[in-house]
Formats: structure tokens, C-alpha cells, sequence
């Protein structure tokens, strides 16, 4: 359900080295690495879980990349939030 590491690419087209953690592994490694883990990895699970379960009634990826996306979006605003009191 929660991301994992996935069987190797072995596709030549992909942009992503086999050895790289899938993007959602990594975000949430980063997540849990943050001083707001406590509320931000539940909120993340919350949203993989559902964009996993539109995947698997609608055949379609964009709600999973929409998840990536958006918390990558989260990760990438930490400076300038912490640079706000």
C-alpha cells in the first residue's frame, strides 16, 4: 500500500537510474525527515492510498503523479516557510 521499493527497470528508455528509489520512496524519506513528519507522512500515506486506489478503478496514473507532485511542491516550499516566523 505505502511506497516501496520497486523490481529493478530494466527498460532503456527510462530517465530514472535502476538503483534510484521510486520517486514516492524518496519523498517520503525526505518527508519523514523533516521536523513536521509527525502531521506531514500520515497526510502523505493518506494521499498515496487514495491516488493507489483511483489507479486501481481508473487505470490511470494521473493521480498518482498529481500526489507526487504536489508534495514534492510541499518539500521544495520548506525553506521559504521556515524563512517566515
Amino acid at each position: 500500500m505505502w511506497p516501496q521499493k520497486a523490481a529493478p527497470n530494466t527498460s532503456t528508455s527510462s530517465h530514472r537510474r535502476t538503483s534510484d528509489p521510486p520517486p514516492a520512496a524518496q519523498l517520503l524519506a525526505q518527508l519523514r525527515a523533516d521536523h513536521r513528519a509527525e502531521s506531514w507522512v500520515p497526510a502523505f500515506q493518506r494521499d498515496w492510498a487514495k491516488a493507489l486506489e483511483e489507479f486501481r478503478h481508473a487505470y490511470s496514473l494521473t493521480s498518482v503523479h498529481n500526489v507526487i507532485r504536489i508534495w514534492q511542491l510541499h518539500i521544495a516550499a520548506v525553506p521559504a516557510i521556515d524563512a517566515n516566523p
